[in-house]
């Protein structure tokens, strides 16, 4: 009996790899150079947003050095990073210069990381039988989804939002097991398992990245009646959820910090429950058509009928659609859940994802590969050429900028009146929000306060910068008020000191007893002044 043999594998030449390597580096330098712009522009803003660094950074350093009860109701992962960064290179110690300094270089490094991990996962994982054409299927797919739609706020913040499109992408190695309808063998179990499990630990929402395959493989099981798949299936929702609990107790360091975590997570979710219902209209269907076409644009509607619209070419369609049909229903209701800026980036993050595996699986780039090899090398190359003198010539600027323009321009004041004063000069910073000290100050102030902005208040910093302390919408009967000599806060430029006092009392009043002599300090602060006082 003849046995059908197995057709020959086709040997990737080495100029295919350098095309590859042609068009990863065009992507990767359009990527950044939204980023980049403010090391060109001389523009030094904290990350995307200093609300951002101070619920990330900040924290997962106040943890690192032995702070029980820190709530960060989003990502738990950020905080072990975070503190692992920060002992490695002593970021809090050295004086309050090598702190600040430390803090604009990791709010210029981290996405750069991030970035380079997202490329490892996008372009490692290309068909080797086709890399040309996967290589800018992927490239295109990702460049549009990301740096050309998501904001700075997505790509360039410190906190959760800058982990949604690596950890999407990440789903990507497990996609390569749906290439054929053979059943993933048992080690994909185990790892989609450790996937669910980082997903959760990053943000609970990100666990839509891995529910796809779930899905998969129990449709899998039931289909092909085999107890085997279901198992394994359940062990690694048993393996998700062992890694989950047991990280979430080495972070919050025992039962009383992990209920106090939970409790405080209830707490929170209560507070948001109804602050975007006015976005998702009557009905789900009106949400749709107002947000996510009439605020988002055609891009979300196009990335879900592309992925639709491959499934008939994928071999085994009924396993495919279930999980087209997850991960879509998914991506929305994390939309949903959060309908604003905020949630965009898993959103986007979960369908491009979803777009690249299901492109894949269809083995569209051998397709072409089959059919157009004469032209793909030629095309990465005029393209990857193309694009990067595009973006040498005309560099994207940040679509943010004058947010960023903005924090910076208030760290100019902010940095020598506050954070470089001799250590006689002993201050107190007064801030409510959403008057506070957008840029290093804020970060330092909501930073070292609950993230409901009350107590306990940490002295981590104070005690690393020496000669300050900070009030955060509410006066710290903690601090002792007579040994400083200094209070500084901002006020709205409209508004002149008297009345901001007056609008102070109520929040401060045992240290606005004691302020004299205030004046308003010079400097160019759109919408902002701010103020000085002395101290009796």
């Amino acid at each position: 009996m003849n046995k059908t043999q197995p057709a020959p594998r086709r040997t990737t030449a080495p100029f295919e790899w350098s095309a590859v390597v042609l068009i990863v580096a065009a992507t990767a330098l359009f990527s950044t150079s939204n980023l980049l712009w403010t090391v060109r522009e001389g523009v030094t803003p904290l990350s995307a947003n200093s609300e951002f660094f101070a619920y990330s950074w900040v924290y997962g350093v106040r943890w690192g050095h032995g702070e029980r009860h820190i709530f960060q109701p989003h990502s738990q992962l950020l905080f072990t990073i975070y503190a692992l960064i920060d002992w490695a290179f002593s970021m809090t110690s050295g004086g309050t210069d090598r702190i600040v300094d430390g803090w604009r270089r990791i709010s210029l490094i981290w996405p750069i990381v991030l970035t380079v991990a997202s490329f490892g996962l996008l372009f490692g994982t290309v068909n080797r039988q086709a890399p040309i054409p996967d290589a800018i299927l992927s490239a295109v797919i990702y460049l549009v989804a990301v740096p050309l739609f998501l904001t700075e706020h997505a790509l360039n913040s410190l906190s959760y939002h800058s982990l949604a499109i690596v950890l999407a992408l990440a789903a990507l190695p497990l996609w390569r097991h749906y290439l054929t309808p053979v059943r993933p063998p048992s080690h994909f179990y185990f790892w989609l398992g450790v996937y669910a499990a980082v997903c959760a630990f990053s943000k609970p929402t990100f666990l839509a990245f891995s529910a796809p395959f779930y899905m998969m493989e129990v449709c899998r099981s039931i289909r092909d009646r085999s107890g085997t798949i279901f198992l394994r299936t359940l062990a690694a929702a048993v393996v998700a959820l062992t890694c989950y609990f047991v990280w979430m107790l080495l972070l919050c360091r025992g039962f009383e910090g992990l209920t106090y975590q939970l409790s405080k997570t209830y707490e929170f979710m209560r507070s948001q429950s109804g602050m975007y219902a006015d976005a998702k209209g009557v009905t789900p269907l009106h949400w749709y058509a107002g947000y996510v076409i009439g605020v988002m644009g055609p891009l979300p509607s196009v990335l879900i009928v592309v992925a639709a619209g491959l499934v008939p070419f994928c071999r085994d369609r009924l396993i495919i659609t279930i999980g087209v049909c997850t991960g879509i229903v998914c991506a929305l209701f994390c939309l949903y859940v959060r309908t604003q800026l905020h949630g965009q980036p898993e959103f986007i993050g979960l369908l491009m994802t979803l777009v690249v595996g299901i492109l894949r699986v269809a083995k569209v780039p051998e397709k072409i590969e089959e059919h157009a090899a004469s032209f793909v090398a030629p095309m990465a190359g005029v393209g990857a050429f193309a694009l990067t003198g595009y973006t040498l010539v005309s560099p994207p600027e940040m679509k943010l900028r004058d947010f960023s323009v903005f924090m910076a321009k208030f760290d100019k004041v902010i940095v020598p009146n506050l954070f470089e004063q001799p250590q006689s000069v002993r201050t107190i910073a007064l801030q409510i929000y959403p008057v506070v000290f957008y840029g290093v100050g804020d970060a330092w102030c909501r930073g070292s306060t609950d993230i409901f902005g009350i107590q306990p208040y940490s002295r981590l910093l104070d005690k690393a910068f020496g000669n300050l302390t900070c009030m955060h919408n509410i006066e710290n009967p903690a601090i002792d008020i007579s040994s400083y000599n200094r209070v500084i806060f901002p006020k709205e430029a409209d508004s002149s000191i008297e009345v901001a006092l007056s609008t102070m009392k109520t929040n401060f009043p045992d240290v606005l007893k004691r302020m004299t002599g205030c004046r308003s300090v010079e400097g160019d602060i759109p919408r902002f002044e701010v103020v000085e006082c002395k101290l009796r």
